[in-house]
Order: structure tokens, then sequence, then C-alpha cells
């Protein structure tokens, strides 16, 4: 079990569609409705910016450059369908603290994407997970988030101990 990052909530996953498998990049969960470009992306951001609608968005793109940063900045997660651990998206992903995988069967036409039997069309709301020590899932849908608690945990423990005895940490 993850402490660090969020994960889905059992119940919520078993009424979605899942895909499980490809290169986990950057640990983490993420829901956001899927763009293929960060051209795309950044509109979309900016337009629900501006109309104080939902800002939850997920790249899904082959690879990702330098170009893409901005819209790494402003998603909530990176899927690809090239490269791995060690490529752009998931190192960027990781310096970002949001979740990235790297699905290889993923495979792009006429404005669509395509996994395992699923087609998945710009604007579609995905829920990616990524486990430390698991294959990434793809759920197609919005699962509910759980967000880690490190409360009675040994982590959690060595940390409010620590904030007793050192001023200006935060948990």
């Amino acid at each position: 079990r993850d402490i660090l990052h969020p994960t889905a909530d059992i119940q919520s996953k078993q009424r979605l569609d899942t895909v499980q498998g490809g290169i986990a990049g950057s640990p983490g969960a993420a829901i956001g409705k899927v763009y293929f470009s960060s051209k795309s992306l950044l509109e979309a951001y900016h337009q629900a910016q501006l109309s104080g609608k939902d800002g939850n968005f997920i790249l899904l793109k082959n690879r990702t450059g330098r170009e893409d940063i901005q819209a790494i900045e402003q998603c909530n997660g990176v899927i690809t369908s090239e490269g791995g651990y060690a490529s752009h998206a998931p190192i960027i992903a990781r310096y970002l603290g949001k979740p990235a995988a790297v699905f290889p069967d993923i495979s792009f036409s006429k404005g669509q994407a395509n996994l395992q039997g699923h087609s998945i069309e710009e604007g579609t709301t995905l829920t990616l997970l990524v486990p430390s020590s698991d294959p990434p899932v793809l759920l197609f849908g919005e699962a509910a988030l759980i967000y880690p608690d490190l409360g009675e945990t040994a982590l959690g423990k060595l940390l409010n101990t620590a904030k007793k005895h050192i001023s200006g940490i935060t948990i």
C-alpha cells in the first residue's frame, strides 16, 4: 500500500472498465479529462479557469518533450505510449509530484487513442493509478481517490515527533 501517494477506493474501481499494464513512471493517482496535445490541454485549462469549471486534465501523447512542460505543470497526470521509467514524461512528472505511466499498447488514429479494445476521445474522463510496486492501471471514468494519512504510521509518528522539536515543519 502506498502511504505517500493517493490511490483509488476499491469499490469505486470495481464499477469501471480497467486496463492494467505498462510501465510505472511516477507513482500516484490522477483523475482528469484526457487531451492529446499540450495546446488543446492548455486551451481547456484556460477555458476552465475563466469559467470556474473543473480543471482536472491528463495529458496523453506518444511522447513528451520540452514543449510540453507547461501542460504537464497544469495537468494532474501524464500518459505516453513511448518511453520508459527514465523518459521525459516520467522524469518531469516525478519532479512535479504527478503520476505518469507509459502504455506501449496505445495507438493513435483519427483524433482518438486506442488501448486494448477501448477507444479514448479527447475530453474523456480517466483515472490513472500508478502504484509504487505494481503495474499502472487506467480506469475508464472517475474513481474516488483516497489521499494518504500518515497519522499512525511509523513515518507519521516520526514526523510528529520532529515537529514537536523543530520549528517550521508542517505535516
